[in-house]
């Protein structure tokens, strides 16, 4: 293998990798935000719940 070849094969695994991290950040944030969200909507369920429950008795 001669140096140019060995260069562009380590510049195309860079990039590859690069592309692949940053896929990979923006699916983490994506299923972070999903997560958060479930989260607010069971905070909301749980004082709609204690709301209800007190006008109940």
């Amino acid at each position: 293998m001669s140096l140019t070849e060995g260069f562009i094969w380590g510049t195309s695994i860079m990039m590859l990798g690069s592309v692949g991290l940053l896929a990979f950040a923006m699916w983490i944030r994506v299923q972070d935000e999903r997560w958060r969200e479930k989260e607010a909507q069971d905070a909301e369920r749980q004082a709609f719940r204690k709301a209800f429950t007190i006008h109940q008795h």
